[in-house]
C-alpha cells in the first residue's frame, strides 16, 4: 500500500519545479478566511496514506506530512541532479567512449 502511494506521489514530485508549489498543490497550507482551498485530493490522500504507513499510526499532523514530502522531494531532486551531472538525463543517451586501436 505504501509503494502505491509513493508511486502516486512521485508523479507529482517529478513534475514540480519547487517545493513551495508542490506543497500548495497538495494542500499543505492554511486557508485564508473566506477563501477556498484548491488542491489535488487524490495526491493529498496518497500523501496521507504514505505518512500513516511510515509512522505506523493513523493519527498524524500535517507537519508530519510536510516533513515526509520535503524528504521525498529532496531525494528526488538530488537523484535528478546526479543524473544530469553524469550526462544521463532521461532524454539523452549515454555517451560512448572512443575505442583506441593501439595494439
Amino acid at each position: 500500500m505504501s509503494r502505491e502511494a509513493l508511486a502516486e506521489l512521485m508523479i507529482h514530485v517529478a513534475r514540480s519545479t519547487s517545493f513551495h508549489r508542490l506543497r500548495s498543490y497538495l494542500g499543505l497550507f492554511k486557508a485564508r478566511k473566506g477563501k477556498d482551498k484548491f488542491y489535488n485530493k487524490t495526491a493529498r490522500t496518497a500523501l496521507i496514506r504514505l505518512t500513516s504507513e511510515i509512522l505506523g499510526n493513523t493519527k498524524h499532523r500535517a507537519r508530519d506530512e510536510e516533513k515526509l514530502l520535503k524528504r521525498i522531494w529532496r531525494l528526488a531532486k538530488e537523484h535528478h541532479e546526479r543524473l544530469e551531472g553524469a550526462g544521463l538525463d532521461n532524454r539523452e543517451k549515454p555517451k560512448e567512449r572512443p575505442v583506441s586501436m593501439d595494439i
